[in-house]
């Protein structure tokens, strides 16, 4: 007998995900066909006909129609569809960082369950030095990075893909995608040769399958900052907003999303925000007085912003940034951004405090970011963080209109 599909036409990604996880519970297998094609075969109705009566079998197809024209988020509150809803969209706006490029079987599942998003970060002395280890260089060739990308796409879709990739600090991929100026290069360089030089780095990084480099730093120092002390673009303003445009239109040019960090900027920083509750002291005003790389970036058509996770006392109460729904107010009313909001590492000390994970996930979305950061150790955390998200939309602490507004921006950065 030939083969009889069931096909759910221009259905999204959530809906093949929620009426994947429906048809599942009572053995109906499914795949995948196409990233809007939903297809059952007809033998796998006869598998479940024998299991189950008719009756109930349609009343599962009927679920699945319902998810599909009635919006899930929207209807049949309590029932197995919404929470399949608000669990995608939880696990879409999650960053987690990933060292290795063999991911281990906490983010595989992650993107198995709606995850959008990933972050290949570094080692700690990575980090410091800026340049990766030699047996990483030796493993890492740019065929794996080739293989791992399109594996993660065939796996869960379009993607944010993410690395670091700065000229005064970590550069994630320099050992094959060669050309990004250091500092020092770049300040001898006119503007159209700097942006030449980075949209040529930033092909060769697209062509790994990476979509978006957090880079570059448009933090411009004014004080004591050991922090970021040898790792942002120096203390002269016109040089700093003349480099990260530069930058930014050169990776855009190449194919390359890039990311502001840190905003508002960290002119002078006490501690370090990682490993402590390091503050920013100041006015709003002598903040802003230290900005205009974020503007110079902007204006230039950077496509996310990264937020500090120090503590500023120029907002009331004071808050970490990547917590902060007045500073990240301020990126979207006067600074007139409209790109994806990223925090920092949420379980660092000055973002999350002594709250739980959980919880402080919940305030950076209540706050206005679109894409929360986690490190290698908050990962096995996600399946609590989500159910968090899940409980805080349904008891009304956090709107679900700002988690569809964030999964919406992830969704529309991904590739």
């Amino acid at each position: 007998m030939e083969s009889l599909s069931v096909v759910l036409s221009n259905a999204g990604s959530s809906t093949a995900r929620a009426f994947s996880e429906v048809v599942k519970r009572i053995g109906i297998s499914w795949h995948t066909q196409a990233r809007n094609r939903a297809v059952i075969d007809i033998a796998d109705f006869y598998t479940i006909t024998v299991r189950l009566s008719t009756r109930f079998c349609m009343l599962v197809i009927d679920i699945a129609h319902l998810a599909f024209y009635y919006s899930l988020p929207q209807t049949h509150e309590g029932s197995d569809v919404v929470a399949i809803r608000l669990e995608e969209l939880a696990y879409g706006v999650l960053l987690p960082v990933s060292t290795e490029l063999t991911l281990d079987r906490d983010v595989l599942e992650f993107f198995d369950r709606g995850g959008r998003a990933i972050l290949f970060g570094e080692y700690a002395d990575e980090f410091r030095s800026g340049r990766m280890r030699p047996d990483r260089i030796a493993e890492e060739t740019a065929e794996r990075w080739r293989k791992t990308t399109a594996d993660l796409r065939s796996r869960a879709g379009e993607l944010v893909i993410a690395c670091d990739g700065d000229m005064s600090a970590v550069d994630r991929l320099h050992a094959i995608a060669p050309g990004l100026p250091t500092l020092e290069q770049a300040e001898g360089m006119s503007t159209e040769q700097l942006e030449t030089a980075v949209s040529h780095y930033a092909r060769l990084v697209a062509s790994l399958g990476v979509t978006m480099l957090l880079s570059p730093t448009a933090d411009l120092i004014g004080g004591e900052n050991e922090w970021l002390n040898g790792r942002t673009l120096g203390d002269n303003a016109a040089s700093v907003d003349r480099l990260v445009a530069a930058y930014v239109r050169g990776a855009e040019r190449g194919g390359i999303q890039t990311a502001l960090k840190h905003f508002p900027g960290h002119h002078a920083l006490m501690g370090n925000p990682a490993t402590e509750v390091a503050i920013v002291r100041g006015s709003l005003e002598t903040v802003l007085r230290h900005a205009g790389g974020f503007r110079a970036g902007i204006a230039a058509g950077a496509s996310g912003v990264v937020m500090g996770s120090a503590v500023f006392e120029a907002v009331m109460p004071p808050a970490s940034a990547s917590l902060s729904q007045e500073l990240i107010a301020l990126l979207r009313q006067e600074f007139g951004f409209t790109g994806l909001v990223i925090t920092l590492d949420l379980d660092h000390r000055s973002a999350q405090g002594d709250n739980t994970i959980e919880h402080t996930c919940i305030n950076a979305l209540a706050a206005g970011a679109d894409l929360l950061l986690l490190s290698p150790s908050s990962v096995s955390n996600i399946p609590a963080i989500t159910q968090a998200i899940a409980v805080a939309i349904d008891t009304g602490t956090l709107p679900l209109a700002r988690l569809e507004s964030a999964f919406a921006s992830v969704s529309a950065a991904a590739r």
